[in-house]
């Protein structure tokens, strides 16, 4: 009898001592939560898997702190997760942020200090190029397709002054793909003057990219060359996609089915 009372005795402790835990566990929580420590919490969220929960933490800290690192971090999770709302307002903010510019240069940078072949340098340099095209596929999502499209054509615009390190980014494909509509739909109005923009970035990243081949010798500088290459071959795609949806007849479609193919091969070697 007197052993059945011990025993209950030692669960009921054990079952103390876990409640005790949690509620120490729990206000530490608090005291992080309170005391500002949120970036710790958040890293240790993230270690844990816990990401959605990681991603609001980091970002309440760039919130806090304004420190751009945090909002990317939030960001990076947030597009792993597929959260289409908190895509477009945090990389919204982090574009926005007035070290934004410094910031994505410095990450550039970086890749040169990172030990690593040309394939895994050249996914590097194209994060940036990743993160907003999952933002115009988010603003669609949302139905903000206008908003999108301009988002797009700036990116076209913008492609005038690029060069082997600064390739800017080139955000038309989700709307040049096999459903033409939305397209279509954006595309009447404009004449030709988009296509003619577009096939112009084509022939001078063309020319960017002949002028290095030959002459890139480090692993960074293959990776800025692999990166721009795989832009033309997307951007060259496109553009032949709207050639053919639009009906028109034209020797540039054989002409940059070519100038791919050249790439292509260069790529290859590059690896």
């Amino acid at each position: 009898m007197g052993e059945q009372v011990n025993l209950k005795k030692s669960i009921l402790l054990t079952i103390l001592y876990t409640m005790l835990a949690l509620l120490v566990g729990f206000g530490i929580l608090v005291l992080i939560m309170c005391f500002g420590f949120t970036s710790s919490l958040a890293a240790f969220m993230k270690d844990v898997g816990c990401y959605n929960m990681a991603s609001g933490l980091y970002y309440r800290s760039y919130e806090k702190s304004g420190e751009i690192d945090y909002c990317y971090q939030a960001l990076c999770l947030k597009v792993n997760l597929g959260d289409d709302d908190k895509i477009v307002e945090y990389y919204e903010s982090y574009i926005g942020d007035d070290d934004y510019e410094q910031y994505s240069q410095d990450k550039l940078k970086s890749v040169e200090g990172v030990e690593g072949g040309v394939l895994a340098k050249s996914t590097m340099l194209t994060e940036e190029y990743y993160l907003a095209s999952k933002y115009v596929n988010a603003l669609i999502a949302q139905g903000s397709s206008d908003k999108a499209w301009q988002v797009a054509i700036d990116s076209i615009i913008a492609m005038d002054e690029i060069n082997l390190y600064s390739q800017g980014n080139y955000l038309l494909s989700k709307f040049v793909g096999e459903d033409n509509s939305k397209f279509n739909e954006k595309y009447e109005g404009m004449d030709n003057i988009l296509i003619v923009e577009m096939q112009e970035c084509f022939d001078e990243a063309i020319l960017l990219f002949d002028n290095n081949k030959d002459s890139v010798s480090s692993n960074t500088d293959r990776a800025y060359l692999m990166a721009l290459g795989n832009r033309i071959i997307t951007l060259g795609q496109d553009i032949n996609k709207i050639y053919e949806t639009l009906g028109e007849e034209t020797t540039n479609i054989a002409s940059n089915l070519n100038s791919m193919l050249e790439v292509n091969n260069k790529i290859k070697g590059l690896i």
